[in-house]
This record gives C-alpha cells, structure tokens and sequence, in this order.
C-alpha cells in the first residue's frame, strides 16, 4: 500500500503514547523509542509502552473446552464483566444537556461498560482471539483528539465519552491481556452525534476502524476515522483521516506524521471502499452495505429541544444474545461485506497536459506537488508556483475530470491568479460556455453567484483567501 501524501479535509491527530493511541509493535510489558520523519524530513520520536491490566483480568486461568470461541465469552462472562461492568443498551435515555459532561451525570453510569466482544484471528497467526470494545469516561489526554487541540489548537480539554478496545489471546492454557488502545475514537461531553466502530477483512487481514462523527450546540466538532490493525501481540495505528477541531479551527500538518501513524494509504484497497460504506443507519436497518462490518456504536441527539439529548447504544456484535443463549447464537451475525478495490485511473498526462497549456499562455510555472488517491476511488493532482497560487485537479476513479481550482491565501490576490484564472476559464480543449465566466474574467467582482449549466459550475469567492472552481457535472 502507499503511504498518504496528502489528505483531503484533514486536521490531525497527535503523536501518542500507547495508551492514547496503541503505536507500539512492541510485546506487552516492553518499552521502545521509534522515530517517523515528516514531509519536511523532521525526525519525530515518541515512546509507546503498552498496559498492563488488573491481573485478575489479565492472568485468570480458564479450562479450554475445546472450542476457543466459548473459552472467550466465558472469560469475558467470568472475568472482564465483574471487572467492568456490562454497558446497559436495552433503551434509550433522555437527559438534561449542557450542565457538564453527559456521560459524567449518574444517570448514565449504567451506559458504561463492556458494549461489543468480537472473536476472530485479527494478528493472521491461526489462533482466534479476542477484542473487546468498552465506554468509558477518559481523561483528554488520553484521545487522540484531546493531544491533539490541547498541543496545537485551545481546543475542547474536559473529559470524552470513549471506547476502548482491548486485545486478548490465548497462550500457555490461559486467556491473556496484551495491549488495549484507550480511544479508537471518541465524543466530547458537549457534544452530541455518533461513534461507530468495526473491523474489516481486506484479503485476510483483519482491520479495526473508529469513527466518529459530532458537533455542539453552537458549531460542529471532529469528524474522523483512525484505522488500526493487530500485529503479533500490540495494536498498530495504521492512519487517520478526517477533521480535528471545534468550528472552522483545525490544525494544521499531516496528520498522520504528527500521530506517528504508520501512514497507510488505504484510498485504492477494499478497506478504503468498505469505509465509504460505514454509516450509523446499520444500527436499525439491517440491509446497509456495511452489515456484518460494524460491531457497535452510539448515537446521541437532540430530544424535542437543546435541553435534552436521548442516548442510544447499539452491539451489533451479539455479545448478549451469546451470554444469554451460548455462541450457537454466533451464527445469526451478517457476513462481513466483500468490496473490490476501485480501478483508480489516474490521468496525470492529461492533467501536466493542461497545466503546460497554462503557463504557455501565463508564463506561469507550477511545480508538480503530487497525487492524493481518493478513498472510494478517484485522484486529485496538485500544483503550485512560485507566486504561491495553487492549482488541484481533480478527477472520478475511471478517470473523468470532475473539478479544477486554484486558491491563493490572502484576501488581496496577486496578479498570476488573476492570469491563470483566465487561462483555464478559456482553455480551447475544456470548452467551457463563455457565458459562465465572462463576468469573472480579469479583475472580477467577488463572492457573485455562481453561473452554471447542466455541464459545469463556475464559482469565484473571496474569505479568507482567494479561490476559484470549476465543477463538471
């Protein structure tokens, strides 16, 4: 797979201890230094140390019955739920919001708890395992989104609701604790939307996404995905996508060098196809795609005013209908969704085509910055010059060109803007109306509206910078 070169509509996560966000490859009770580079070639070092569980939860002995699966759900029966507690999902509740943190409140102390189990090989070495997913309330610092804002951004520091996933396999006769990530994605307390979470088969190996999806009652809140995947005995944080901040605030960077990911491009697999399937409607509709992929979630919305909130947990894993009825009930879970990787065409020759076209009519030379692949297909080519003026390009998986534009930060453009503006509106090969640009030709008004056809949509605007683009329909 290819390493992320860019990402579109990211903010970040941060560089994390294992606890926070499970970077180690390290056994359970080692202690390593690793170091990633940046873009800029920066050397960026973390520790990553994993954690060490009660021992009543981690060594107790259990007599193998001979099936693995039923080994498991007796630990997590006899060991893990007297530990933490069973999340109680069979109703919604309705609360007061905006007096402090939700889950902090007594009355959703019941929510918290064990809410999924999952069994299944997820390191590839024959053996089934098991990975639980729990709620919990977590320190700030421990989430990816909480290091994050309070390292770059004066962002959302108070307590999150979070879910915790934690690794078991079994060795030497017992089932053992080996790693756990305390946030595979998580939700602020003033906040309200959705925490959806999963694995994914891609051609036999196993991967663990987190998403969340949120906002406050006065603007919207991260909205990201962190992919991690199981290796020997540790978690491996593989990449994260998405928006890190409160309001139009974000931080700036890659986020997956400041997290020290391992930086996995995941747009032209099965993986990045099966993510663009993943939405919360699989919680009470059984026929979405992404049945049989995802394992549980939580879903917080407004009850008839922004005085109340109604909370809804979901375990799509059948964790309860085992403990209830024994694993037979195992055979009643959805398959897990087969999707291709998209044939992602990638047409740079026609992209450097129109961009030579552009700096012989302007005298305007770009730089090639580089191709981002698009999860679910399709590519996006950027260019930039030395002016500072940019230049994207973007086209669909089979290749065809969906929309070009060009921003210059600064709400006083310059003059290549201005030139290379024009040179792409009247290009003779893209054959766009004259009617739709001719008002935004030289130095144009700002912030008109846009001018379209069923073909194309031209739009110009100036905010905070200066931006054009045109969208081919």
């Amino acid at each position: 797979m290819k390493r992320f070169k860019s990402v579109l509509a990211i903010a970040v996560v941060a560089a994390m201890t294992l606890s926070v966000a499970a970077c180690s490859k390290s056994d359970s009770n080692d202690k390593k230094k690793h170091s990633k580079k940046n873009s800029d070639n920066l050397e960026i070092s973390f520790e990553t140390e994993s954690v060490s569980e009660n021992s009543n939860l981690a060594e107790e002995t259990v007599e193998e019955t001979g099936d693995l699966n039923q080994t498991y759900y007796d630990y997590v029966a006899n060991a893990i739920i007297p530990e933490i507690g069973l999340s109680d999902v069979d109703s919604s509740l309705i609360m007061a919001f905006g007096s402090g943190n939700f889950h902090q409140q007594s009355d959703f102390q019941p929510k918290l708890g064990l809410l999924s189990a999952d069994v299944r090989d997820y390191n590839g070495d024959g053996v089934l395992d098991l990975v639980t997913y729990s709620l919990s309330d977590m320190p700030s610092a421990s989430t990816s989104t909480g290091v994050v804002m309070a390292e770059r951004w004066n962002g959302y520091a108070d307590n999150f609701l979070s879910v915790t996933a934690r690794f078991y396999t079994f060795e030497n006769g017992v089932v053992t604790f080996k790693n756990q990530v305390d946030s595979i994605t998580e939700m602020s307390g003033d906040s309200i939307g959705t925490l959806i979470y999963g694995v994914y088969d891609d051609e036999g190996s196993v991967f663990i996404y987190g998403s969340c999806n949120t906002e406050t009652p006065e603007t919207y809140g991260p909205r990201k995905t962190n992919i991690y995947h199981v290796e020997g005995d540790s978690f491996v944080f593989d990449a994260t996508q998405g928006f890190y901040g409160f309001g139009q605030a974000s931080v700036d960077g890659d986020p997956n060098v400041i997290a020290g990911t391992a930086g996995v491009d995941f747009a032209p697999t099965a993986m990045g196809t099966a993510l663009t399937h993943v939405n919360v409607n699989v919680f009470e509709d059984s026929s979405v795609d992404c049945n049989g992929s995802v394992l549980g979630g939580v879903k917080v919305g407004y009850y008839e005013s922004m005085n109340d909130v109604e909370i809804k947990l979901y375990d799509l894993s059948l964790l309860r209908s085992v403990l209830n009825s024994g694993i037979g009930e195992l055979a009643a879970r959805a398959p897990m969704p087969v999707f291709e990787a998209p044939t992602n065409i990638v047409p740079e020759a026609e992209a450097n085509a129109l961009v030579d076209r552009v700096t012989a009519s302007t005298g305007v030379a770009f730089n090639f910055d580089g191709v981002t692949l698009i999860d679910g297909g399709g590519s996006l080519l950027t260019y930039s010059s030395a002016s500072n003026v940019s230049l994207k390009i973007r086209y669909s998986a089979d290749g065809k060109l969906q929309i070009i534009d060009s921003t210059y930060k600064s709400t006083s453009p310059c003059e290549d803007w201005y030139t290379v503006k024009d040179a792409v509106f009247t290009d003779a090969q893209l054959a766009i109306d004259p009617s739709l640009y001719s008002t935004f030709l030289g130095h144009c008004e700002w912030n008109q509206m846009s001018q379209s056809n069923d073909n194309v949509s031209i739009t110009v605007a100036r905010m905070d910078d200066c931006f054009w683009t045109i969208r081919f329909n």
